[in-house]
């Protein structure tokens, strides 16, 4: 099972997320935003439970920021929508590309991972109470 979509720039990149006192900038936040909406958007019409672990592809088109700065900013707003945490995710693959007369992108691949042929074992679910 996958989970895929697409979010159209403009782009915030790592370096300029932050204000000199650390605190996330006002574009930082609101890229955030953006980019849960659109994946909780496409997790509510594809059916998405969120699983134990993921692979992850982003294809990268017309955005001139470092490929690891861009998959923090787009990876960290997809906690607890495309998967639980961060370090759930078993690979990750940036391709980037240059194409004329193209607004800029990032598409977004979330693969539903086995974690056992990797060595990760099941995560136990909390049981509601």
């Amino acid at each position: 099972m996958s989970l895929s979509f697409m979010v159209p720039g403009p782009f915030v990149s790592g370096n300029h997320a932050k204000t000199r006192d650390g605190r996330r900038t006002t574009k930082s936040r609101e890229f955030d935003a953006k980019v849960k909406m659109i994946a909780g958007v496409a997790a509510h019409r594809h059916g998405w439970t969120i699983p134990d672990y993921v692979h992850v592809d982003l294809t990268v088109c017309n955005v001139g920021i470092d490929a690891d700065n861009l998959a923090k900013e787009i990876l960290d707003p997809l906690q607890g929508v495309a998967f639980e945490f961060d370090s759930r995710i078993i690979t990750l693959s940036v391709v980037r590309s240059k194409q004329k007369n193209i607004e800029p992108y990032v598409r977004v691949e979330v693969h539903v991972a086995n974690g056992k042929e990797y060595g990760f074992p099941p995560i136990r679910k909390k049981k509601a109470s």
